[in-house]
């Protein structure tokens, strides 16, 4: 059976993708598709597709602007929840997680380390203490006891919440190269005994590259997981809960410094081999988002 062909509506960069049920292509005409799918940044086009599957495939979390735009309101008004893939969607059968990796993911290998990191640039904005997420991990992540990273242009603009200006003291600079798709970034953090990698929002199934980073670089992960997340993604994972320490940043992250890093990479090794985790590769996820298609073209009977 000829594979699917979807086109697919995202930015000029996304590539030629190919799995076993699909063809997904930016320049396909969409008189050829078998379907369409809108992938991240919403486009209001795909409401224009009639009579073929349409999806749109996003990433982040409900706080984010792309939700707040044109065509992001109409897209969350206008399309079905089998429309929308993504790691929250309700049924199961749509969810698609976010990705975590691109390829197999592997542990550093050991070396002298010291003190405890966060490599982070989007503190949430001017008003990030209205956000209950952005106000426990900034906490944790200007904590005097950890080193903190980030872009230089965004901490400029960082603000307490009763007001003072200008980038935290705590703030060490920017790490060029960087970014969560680049080894550079576990490169980085493998310098570090411990890692704060919170997630910006604690949202069911929310699970991003941050916990697999800090783990990849061989750190012990300061982390808070939403129980779904602690119940799929994060089962037979070790790291040190902020909850543990009533989410007192200096006795958690004291906390994580004080712990044995070897026996946590011992177990986490073990956890980077786990089935959960592998559904959130690169490669694995789009194999999903094809087998959604085939299933809505009547080509295969389950997902």
């Amino acid at each position: 059976v000829d594979k699917l062909r979807i086109r697919v509506l995202a930015y000029p960069h996304f590539s030629r993708i190919e799995t076993e049920c699909a063809i997904f292509d930016l320049r396909l005409p969409l008189a050829q598709a078998d379907g369409v799918i809108n992938y991240y940044s919403p486009d209001a086009a795909l409401l224009d597709v009639q009579n073929k599957p349409r999806a749109w495939f996003h990433i982040e979390p409900a706080w984010h602007s792309m939700y707040r735009g044109q065509a992001g309101r109409r897209l969350l008004k206008q399309l079905r929840f089998d429309e929308r893939f993504w790691f929250g969607n309700p049924d199961p059968r749509y969810r698609v997680p976010h990705p975590t990796h691109y390829t197999k993911p592997r542990m550093q290998s050991d070396g002298a380390r010291q003190g405890v990191a966060a490599l982070v640039s989007n503190f949430g904005g001017r008003l990030w203490f209205f956000n209950s997420d952005f106000r426990l991990r900034n906490r944790f992540i200007t904590c005097s006891l950890v080193e903190l990273y980030g872009a230089h242009d965004s901490w400029a603009r960082w603000r307490t919440w009763y007001g003072k200006r200008g980038v935290p003291s705590n703030y060490r600079g920017k790490v060029a190269g960087t970014g969560w798709s680049f080894q550079e970034n576990i490169n980085f953090l493998s310098r570090f005994h411990a890692v704060v990698c919170l997630e910006n929002s604690r949202a069911p199934f929310y699970f991003t590259e941050k916990f697999v980073n800090a783990v990849c670089a061989g750190c012990v992960p300061i982390y808070h997981a939403h129980k779904t997340v602690r119940e799929t993604f994060l089962r037979d994972a070790r790291w040190i809960d902020p909850q543990d320490y009533a989410f007192d940043a200096r006795t958690t992250v004291q906390a994580a410094l004080d712990a044995n890093r070897a026996e946590f990479n011992e177990v986490n090794r073990c956890w980077l081999e786990q089935p959960e985790l592998a559904r959130t590769q690169e490669d694995t996820i789009w194999e999903r988002v094809g087998r959604i298609f085939a299933f809505k073209c009547g080509r295969i009977d389950s997902i």
